[in-house]
């Protein structure tokens, strides 16, 4: 298990916004004060949940806590259900980071699209490559992959 400077035992909680839920651990507030959300509102952190790695952001919430959706990956090997217990250990990460698929990575290479991908924000680029790392087909990759080429204006 590797450190991290905040760590904490909560428990599975879940977040209904109308027709969306989220399964989420909650931020306690004391640690909530020692984070920079003043500057990042959408904190990214990377860590452990349930001694897996993860890495995700905090989502503020109106009236209440900071809260983090637990992947659903974890979710399944960690066999969570609400009310669980759960171990969180967290870092803040590098707000800037952007993991790109090898196969987008190549495709923008490729296509000369590199400096074009960069001017995106890191949040649209981090939402963008997940649309093409969640596609289970080949296919689906391809298709993705071409409507970021439109998107940049290929």
């Amino acid at each position: 298990m590797e450190f991290y400077p905040f760590d904490y035992e909560t428990e599975v909680t879940i977040r209904d916004f109308g027709k969306y839920h989220y399964v989420c651990v909650n931020l306690p507030e004391d640690m909530a004060s020692a984070l920079p959300f003043d500057e990042h509102p959408r904190l990214r952190v990377k860590g452990e949940m349930a001694g897996y790695d993860f890495e995700g952001a905090w989502q503020p919430q109106k009236g209440g806590p900071y809260w983090l959706m637990i992947p659903k990956d974890i979710r399944k090997a960690a066999e969570l259900t609400i009310g669980d217990p759960i171990r969180v250990a967290f870092g803040v990460a590098d707000q800037d980071a952007v993991s790109v698929p090898p196969e987008l990575a190549e495709a923008l290479d490729e296509a000369g699209l590199m400096e074009d991908w960069e001017a995106l924000t890191p949040g649209r680029r981090r939402g963008l490559c997940y649309t093409v790392e969640k596609a289970k087909a080949a296919a689906t990759k391809q298709k993705r992959i071409d409507e970021i080429f439109t998107l940049l204006g290929a």
